[in-house]
């Protein structure tokens, strides 16, 4: 086909010559020559790809979502929430009917909890879907379930974008990401993360800020889609808080806290951060205490301290009434630009902490997250408040250690 298009060249090339004598035609002529030749070459090229654009990095492409190529193989569309496929970090994924929801669907109106809450909850922040396979080439197919993709604090990719890493947990490497096209039409992104066809752990990190109606995952004719490797702890490592915890403002949904600490001790994690209404609820300190977690951390909490006072204690005494063994890291609240001292909150936390110890709790941990950074030339957030992927990054290389110490891991 391109052959035969080219082939036409000479011609349109003769027309061109053409133009060297127009300048006695007038410059309305000369101008009609010009779009003639234009027009022509269009026509010509059309269709052999000459002129095109290439893809971002010639990695892949995203388009509005369509039923393929009517002459190639047809596309083997699966659903990433079913097997072969294994999704982590959404404990009540089953019970949902394999929604992509942080809550169980159960407790939409249970009085007590923020109504925004429920939102966050559709954003699912954490969570992964993970598998081995021998393709070089993903094909997803998202829908956003009509989200409005308006979060002024990130990115179009840092809400919405659908991640690649390749390797065991243990081995994680970031390969790419996936642009969003639309918030409210289905749309398929075609995928080229990996040179060759070997067999290889992938894991795909879904929004922290976007909703997921659903998602199609498609590979190589071909090719095998097996269960992952499995995590170094058999229970995840539970983080409840604000958006500190559910990745305000990371880059992207993998550099939050929760998905660092993750890839640094290779083992899974549920990210329960919702934004500016991680409240402490009671009635959320139940839902958080369903979860059969290797330990819980308590993330920063909010700088209400008339509000805390009131929910806090009781939240962590939920938990600890749950899992009496279990290991929980009381967080304090970190370093804002223009605050020298800690944040009067940061006392309650310890009051809690040392209350639990003078009880005989040896399971209970206080992590200060205060002086982790503080004003400076290069200060780790992005407006002063929300850590930056520097700042989780500062945050996860102190906690990590401490988690696993008290898991018993390998240190990172």
């Amino acid at each position: 086909m391109l052959e035969n298009r080219l082939a036409g060249l000479p011609a349109v090339c003769v027309f061109a010559a053409q133009l060297s004598h127009t300048a006695q035609l007038g410059s309305r002529t000369a101008v009609l020559f010009q779009l003639a030749l234009m027009v022509a070459l269009h026509g010509l090229l059309a269709g052999t790809g000459v002129g095109s654009p290439p893809s971002p990095a010639g990695r892949g492409s995203e388009k509005p979502f369509d039923s393929g190529d009517k002459a190639a193989e047809p596309v083997k569309w699966m659903p990433a929430n079913s097997s072969p496929f294994t999704i982590n970090g959404l404990w009540w994924l089953r019970e949902n009917g394999g929604e992509y929801l942080r809550l169980p669907k159960r407790v939409e109106l249970t009085r007590g909890i923020e109504r925004k809450v429920w939102t966050y909850a559709h954003y699912p922040a954490g969570a992964r879907v993970r598998f081995r396979t021998d393709s070089a080439s993903l094909r997803l197919r998202i829908d956003h379930a009509g989200d409005t993709l308006a979060w002024k604090q990130f990115s179009l990719m840092g809400m919405a974008g659908i991640e690649v890493y390749e390797g065991p947990p243990d081995r994680m490497q970031f390969r790419m990401i996936s642009t969003p096209v639309s918030g409210t039409q289905p749309y398929a992104v075609d995928l080229r993360p990996f040179p060759d066809r070997r067999v290889r752990d992938v894991t795909l990190y879904l929004p922290a800020y976007a909703k997921l109606g659903s998602l199609d995952i498609a590979v190589d004719p071909g090719a095998n889609v097996e269960p992952p490797t499995p995590f170094a702890l058999d229970k995840p490592v539970v983080f409840y808080g604000t958006s500190f915890i559910q990745g305000g403002c990371a880059s992207r949904a993998s550099m939050n806290l929760p998905a660092l600490i993750g890839r640094m001790l290779a083992v899974d994690v549920v990210n329960l951060g919702f934004a500016g209404d991680g409240r402490c609820e009671p009635e959320m300190a139940t839902i958080a205490a369903e979860i059969d977690a290797a330990c819980f951390v308590m993330g920063p909490i909010l700088d209400n301290v008339e509000l805390m006072r009131q929910n806090y204690p009781r939240f962590v005494a939920i938990l600890r009434e749950r899992w009496p063994d279990r290991p929980i890291f009381l967080m304090s609240r970190l370093h804002t630009v223009g605050h020298s001292e800690p944040y009067t909150v940061n006392g309650l936390v310890r009051e809690v902490y040392e209350s639990m110890r003078a009880r005989g709790d040896r399971n209970v941990h206080f992590f200060d997250s205060f002086p982790l950074y503080a004003d400076g030339a290069i200060h780790p957030t992005v407006e002063g408040l929300h850590p930056s992927d520097l700042g989780f990054k500062i945050i996860a290389d102190a906690l990590a250690p401490e988690v696993a110490r008290i898991c018993r891991l390998s240190e990172p």
